[in-house]
C-alpha cells in the first residue's frame, strides 16, 4: 500500500491513516477539475476530486463517487448532495455540477470488485436507518445500507456512550469520518475528514466515539460488511 504524504510513524502493515488536507492538489487535463491522489493498494485506488461550478463531466466505469460538498445533477432528474453516492459500472454517466461546484472521493476498486453491482445512485435521505444484526447478539448501532455485493458500503452513527470492542472484518475496508471523531484502540483519534484504511483479518479496537458521537461511511472491498468479535473469533 502507498499513501502520499503519510508520515512513516503513522502507518504499519495493517492500517493507514489518511489526512487529505496534507496532500497537495494538482490540475488535470480537464478544465475546472483538480484532484489529489490519497491512497493506493492492490485492491483499491482513492482520489479526491474538486469540480468547478456548472461544468459537465462523465464518471469513469468502475468508480464509486462519494460526494462531500456541493451538488451534482444527472439524467432523469437525478440530484446528488453531500453524503450521497454514485457507483458507475458503465461509461454512460454524465453529470453537471451545481452553482457551488462539487467535491468528492473517487474510490476505484481493483481485481473486478464491484463489477456485478449495477450502476446506481444512493441518495442518503431516501434510506431508512436499520438495525445491524450481530450473530453474537451484542449491541450495535443503526446503519444505512448503501451498497451490497463484492463492493459493499454502510453508513453508521455511534452514540457518544457506545463503544465497539476489538473486532475484525473479512475484507479490506475504508473508513470515511464524516462527522465527529473516533478513537481506534492504540491508533489514536481520527478526526472529521480523516480516512482510515485497514487490511481484512486485522483485529483492532476498541472503537470509541468523541463526546458528540461520530458518523462514518464504511466501504468493504471484496464482500459484505461482517463483524467478527476478536474474543469470540480469533483473527486469521
Amino acid at each position: 500500500m502507498s499513501v502520499p504524504g503519510l508520515e512513516d510513524e503513522m502507518s504499519n502493515e495493517r492500517f493507514y491513516r489518511i489526512a487529505p488536507d496534507t496532500v497537495s492538489w494538482s490540475n488535470t487535463n480537464d478544465t475546472g477539475v483538480a484532484e489529489r491522489n490519497l491512497f493506493e493498494s492492490d485492491v483499491v485506488r482513492l482520489r479526491e476530486v474538486q469540480l468547478s461550478p456548472a461544468i459537465s463531466w462523465s464518471l469513469t466505469s468502475g468508480t464509486l463517487c462519494l460526494l462531500t460538498a456541493g451538488s451534482l445533477a444527472g439524467q432523469d432528474d437525478l440530484a446528488l448532495a453531500r453524503g450521497d453516492l454514485y457507483w458507475s459500472n458503465s461509461d454512460a454517466n454524465s453529470f453537471t455540477t451545481g452553482p457551488e461546484g462539487a467535491t468528492a472521493y473517487f474510490i476505484e476498486p481493483l481485481q473486478g470488485i464491484g463489477r456485478e453491482v449495477r450502476s446506481q445512485a444512493v441518495v442518503s435521505s431516501h434510506l431508512a436507518w436499520e438495525k445491524f444484526d450481530d450473530p453474537a447478539g451484542r449491541p450495535t448501532q443503526p446503519v444505512q445500507v448503501l451498497l451490497d455485493g463484492s463492493l459493499s458500503a454502510l453508513r453508521t452513527r455511534f452514540d457518544p456512550s457506545y463503544v465497539a470492542g476489538k473486532h475484525w472484518h473479512d475484507f479490506d475496508t475504508l473508513y470515511f469520518i464524516s462527522e465527529g471523531r473516533m478513537q481506534f484502540g492504540d491508533e489514536g483519534w481520527f478526526e472529521q475528514g480523516d480516512i482510515r484504511a485497514v487490511h481484512g483479518g486485522h483485529s483492532y479496537g476498541p472503537e470509541r466515539p468523541g463526546t458528540e458521537g461520530v458518523e462514518f461511511v464504511l466501504i468493504s472491498l471484496g464482500g459484505p460488511v461482517a463483524l467478527h468479535w476478536s474474543d469470540l473469533e480469533p483473527p486469521p
